[in-house]
């Protein structure tokens, strides 16, 4: 788990120092499900507040992305609303 709870903060810290560089130049951002905003069946530490922040940006877009073949998009939609997003 601390492994997983690393890489986002290190994603988080990254995010927003490019932010700040390059504000008006990023258009969108793609972020992955599983292992940055959830791991297994629970939320990653601060990535509902991570994503709270991308969508207090007007104009910046972000898609959350996934390859995994186990749930269908209407159980991974009930999953995340279980956990907080």
């Amino acid at each position: 788990m601390q492994q997983w709870t690393s890489t986002v903060s290190l994603f988080q810290s990254a995010f927003f120092t490019l932010r700040e560089r390059m504000r008006n130049r990023i258009k969108g951002v793609l972020i992955d499900l599983d292992g940055v905003l959830r791991i297994g069946k629970e939320a990653s530490r601060n990535a509902a507040k991570a994503l709270g922040m991308l969508r207090e940006h007007e104009n910046l877009d972000f898609r959350i992305v996934t390859n995994t073949t186990t749930e269908t998009s209407s159980e991974i939609v009930s999953s995340l609303e279980e956990i907080g997003f």
